[in-house]
């Protein structure tokens, strides 16, 4: 019994290991890392518009690794794939998962959203895209500046750089072997 206990826990670990959802969750989590770098450059650059697009994009391929553990986790077949690209291809559905992922299991990402649970899904489009993009409401021209004027960008970027740094932290440890 030990024995096919112990094969098994080399088979699950394997299947995680080698799972096309694991080994995309952690480029994904390397991909958030880089772009919140690149948001915080941005914003020390003061390109705020820039930098609350980019910390947006790192907040949603935060989501997208999390989800994507999961998937490796649950054991989620990978015929299964092309609802998985579906899924993670949705912003706003990243965005509410990410929310609330972080009130269930997570105090400190809680405690980064803070405030900005509600506008993440709100605006989920809107000022993501109207901060990358000239845009004309209600007959008046807005350009990207505009739109983060009464935004506090900051607190973007540092929650970016929080879910980038939670989301690489549940990758697999390298194995010391």
């Amino acid at each position: 019994m030990l024995r096919t206990s112990a094969r098994l826990t080399v088979n699950v670990k394997n299947h995680m290991t080698h799972s096309i959802y694991q080994r995309w969750g952690e480029q994904a989590a390397e991909n958030a890392i880089a772009l919140a770098t690149e948001s915080r450059l941005l914003f020390d650059a003061k390109h705020l518009p820039r930098a609350y697009y980019l910390s947006h994009m790192a907040t949603e391929e935060s989501a997208k690794s999390i989800l994507l553990k999961t998937m490796g986790i649950s054991g989620t077949p990978e015929t299964e794939i092309s609802k998985v690209s579906r899924l993670v291809r949705d912003h706003k559905k990243k965005i509410e998962f990410l929310v609330t992922y972080a009130v269930a299991f997570s105090e400190e990402l809680q405690k980064s959203l803070g405030n900005l649970q509600a506008d993440l899904i709100d605006h989920i489009n809107d000022l993501k895209n109207d901060t990358m993009y000239v845009s004309c409401k209600a007959e008046s021209v807005v350009s990207p500046i505009d739109r983060v004027t009464n935004v506090d960008v900051e607190k973007y970027v540092q929650l970016a750089e929080a879910l980038s740094q939670h989301a690489k932290s549940l990758l697999p440890r390298p194995s010391t072997d």
